[in-house]
């Protein structure tokens, strides 16, 4: 008889966390199998259903695509110099390049090295917050922080990943202060938040924490899982701005942290089944559900070790969405 889902990736579960780091958490075996028993009752009460929408709005297609360059280029050094047109190489971020776009505020915080920059979009009228992934060491300390702890400032039942919260909590302060001031400036500009892998978690908690004061829409591209399914349902029931989760074929990141932690996803999610660059409208599934096999999570099946569909999001041909990015550790 073949294991079941549930049954092989919690032994994956346990093997993954057996993992030595440098400052390791303490193993709680019981509050893992109460992860396990409350993802086997969301399953058994629907919230695995899931409603497939074949196809993408070409508007919204063209915003995907736009926003993913911005997403590239927070990898990119010289756009993290405040005053400074943002500009990309080697073809990353032609559009972005073409505009009227400039640096108003860089971040490159403490012990969790969360780094990013503010932009404001004058031909668009957009303020943009973008969240570079992972590039350094202390990136991925951060991605490995796996617990799950309370967030009440988000809704009474929320729990968050503690890395990731950590991590945006590091610059809140800034990021807070520098888009009151540019919305004080230009008042008719939209806010959106954005980033991929570890940038596109940081952009969807950014995102909820604006919008206790403003409408945000959030683009996000190949991000892991932030919470449990209380935080996904009230990310995604927002009315104060739009989620948009973008996935790609069967990338491994977004599949992360595993479901049997205790973790969901935003919904709905804009699935690329097909192709690499030269996306088309036909080539997206939008689906709906905090947990659904219908887009990223199971395709070509449950397991990846697909790193090139991370790191290959719309784009140009020939270009990754790290393009920018010169070091070891680049998701």
């Amino acid at each position: 008889m073949r294991p079941s889902f549930l049954t092989s990736t919690l032994c994956f579960a346990l093997t993954t966390r057996t993992i030595a780091r440098p400052t390791p958490e303490p193993w709680d075996l019981g509050q893992l199998w109460k992860d396990v028993k409350e993802t086997a009752s969301n399953i058994i009460s629907g919230l695995t259903s899931s409603i497939v929408k074949p196809g993408c709005d070409a508007n919204r297609l063209n915003d995907i695509n736009y926003f993913a360059e911005y997403a590239a280029a927070a990898y990119c050094a010289p756009n993290h110099v405040v005053g400074t047109e943002v500009r990309c190489p080697d073809n990353i971020c032609p559009t972005v390049t073409q505009r009227r776009v400039h640096t108003i505020m860089t971040f490159n915080e403490g012990k969790t090295d969360t780094t990013g920059i503010i932009a404001r979009d004058d031909d668009a009228k957009y303020i943009v917050v973008t969240f570079r992934g992972s590039r350094s060491f202390k990136n991925w300390i951060t991605n490995i922080a796996l617990i799950l702890i309370p967030a009440p400032a988000f809704c009474k039942d929320c729990k968050i990943h503690k890395g990731f919260y950590e991590a945006y909590q590091e610059v809140q302060p800034r990021i807070q202060a520098a888009v009151e001031k540019l919305v004080k400036q230009y008042p008719g500009y939209r806010i959106v938040t954005t980033g991929h892998s570890l940038g596109g978690a940081l952009a969807t908690i950014a995102a909820v924490d604006l919008r206790k004061r403003w409408k945000v829409e959030s683009y996000t591209y190949g991000s892991p899982r932030i919470g449990n399914a209380a935080l996904s349902f009230f990310i995604t029931s927002s009315t104060s701005g739009s989620n948009y989760r973008i996935t790609h074929l069967d990338d491994p990141v977004p599949r992360l942290p595993l479901l049997v932690q205790g973790y969901t996803h935003v919904s709905p999610e804009y699935h690329i089944f097909r192709g690499d660059h030269n996306i088309r409208p036909q080539d997206v599934n939008i689906v709906e559900g905090l947990v659904n096999f219908k887009g990223n999570t199971a395709a070509d099946g449950i397991v990846s070790l697909n790193i090139s569909a991370h790191l290959r999001y719309l784009g140009r041909p020939g270009t990754l969405m790290t393009g920018c990015a010169k070091g070891l550790f680049e998701l």
